[in-house]
């Protein structure tokens, strides 16, 4: 066979194998009439590239630009492989009646070997045919994967003579269609509170259709089916606003259609979802800003978590570089509360520390309260004339013990303002504490 030259030109038979590939090649008959290569009438097969589905039929036609007259041709041997392609039938094209009367022959097809035989067509008159048209076309149905060689043998006459041809070799790849391909670029995590969006990448032989993803939480049943949106390059994405303040897993799976209602799905995925929120803090409540030494009070917090609380510290900064940590206790509707008292005079800083279930933590900032002696009865700072007619303005008044600041005898207040009393506080007359005076 001569080698084909100019853009018609074709190398070889190699194509990739998907689906069903089909290898076409066309030989002419025998030149008996040396003619210019301008001269020299041509046939190939179209079109070149062609893709079809399993169980549909694949359309080829064998198409022939005659610079000489023909009014008559032939296919004198078609093989192809039967186990890949079955050939349905073989029609007439429009070249040789386009001049005339003709009388068109299929020929004999044999599906079990393969072949094709003593097909033809040739004008009643003898008009000979010039220019371009179709001689005839194939109706293949491709029946399963595999590849077919498709050798096709034609044979061009005028006048009871053959005319010089030249045949194009011709590549057909047949594609059998599995659906639209889905490739799945999601995230792997989610986290609570937050949007979150599934990205796809679907591709098809022809268009995509639609894409949809179908998804849950944990085991419900309550599955929804929501149309994916369609970016650039075969993108496809659709958004959860808003993941619930939940830490099931989040499961879904992706399914997609094509022109041709040819579905495909991707697997069920899991999605691990993350409390990142931080706890939340309403609310400190400290009894008393200004107490004495030694007398119990209260400090409580109002605390919220999107899935919950773990623990609640209250971390306590008192005189000479004294820290305490200690655990707040749970009352209840996210109340914790610290019953405390302290005997060493000063200035206090104090912070709330609240963590969640997830470790994620929050500190609240540094409040501060104040210890002072209880015989500082005015809380000034200073211990003065005021304070001694502070206690001798009760003298003499009983009740239970402590009921009342000036009770305050020691080792243990008795309920009985006297003497003891006075005298503790005239004791320490004079004495300043920087720290807790009152400007």
């Amino acid at each position: 066979m001569k080698k084909l030259e100019g853009e018609k030109m074709r190398e070889g038979l190699g194509v990739e194998v998907v689906g069903i590939l089909l290898l076409l090649s066309s030989l002419a008959g025998l030149i008996t009439v040396a003619l210019s290569e301008d001269s020299i009438s041509t046939v190939e097969v179209s079109p070149c590239n062609i893709t079809c589905y399993k169980g549909e039929y694949i359309t080829i036609s064998i198409e022939a630009n005659l610079v000489n007259q023909v009014s008559g041709w032939e296919i004198e041997l078609l093989n192809f492989s039967p186990h890949v392609l079955r050939l349905n039938s073989i029609t007439e094209g429009d070249l040789l009646s386009s001049v005339g009367t003709t009388s068109f022959n299929p020929g004999n097809i044999d599906n079990e070997e393969g072949t094709l035989t003593g097909c033809f067509c040739y004008t009643i008159q003898g008009k000979g045919a010039i220019g371009e048209g179709t001689l005839c076309i194939l109706n293949f149905t491709a029946l399963d994967i595999g590849v077919s060689m498709i050798d096709l043998h034609v044979e061009l006459a005028y006048n009871g003579e053959t005319v010089p041809c030249e045949s194009f070799y011709g590549n057909v790849t047949v594609m059998i269609n599995n659906g639209p391909k889905i490739v799945d670029l999601s995230p792997d995590i989610g986290f609570t509170g937050d949007s979150f969006t599934f990205y796809a990448n679907v591709t098809d032989m022809d268009s995509v259709s639609g894409v949809w993803v179908e998804y849950w939480f944990g085991s419900s049943h309550n599955h929804l089916n929501e149309s994916m949106e369609q970016l650039q390059n075969g993108t496809w994405t659709y958004t959860i606003d808003e993941l619930p303040n939940s830490l099931l897993p989040l499961y879904y799976f992706i399914s997609a259609a094509d022109e041709h209602g040819k579905w495909n799905r991707s697997d069920t995925m899991r999605i691990s979802i993350k409390d990142n929120d931080l706890p939340i803090i309403h609310n400190i409540q400290l009894e008393r800003l200004r107490q004495y030494s030694g007398d119990p009070f209260n400090i409580s917090v109002s605390v919220s978590d999107n899935i919950g609380v773990e623990n609640v510290t209250i971390e306590i900064h008192g005189p000479n570089s004294i820290i305490w940590n200690v655990s707040m206790e749970y009352y209840t509707n996210g109340l914790y509360y610290l019953n405390t008292s302290y005997g060493d005079i000063g200035v206090y800083t104090f912070k709330i520390i609240v963590e969640d279930t997830s470790h994620n933590s929050i500190e609240s900032s540094h409040l501060t309260f104040y210890i002072y002696p209880r015989y500082d009865l005015d809380m000034s700072g200073e211990i003065d004339i005021k304070d001694i007619t502070n206690v001798t303005g009760h003298y003499g008044e009983t009740g239970p013990p402590r009921w009342i600041p000036q009770d305050m005898n020691l080792p243990y207040p008795d309920g009985e303002i006297d003497i003891k009393d006075i005298t503790l506080v005239t004791s320490h007359y004079g004495e300043v504490y920087p720290d807790l005076v009152i400007e």
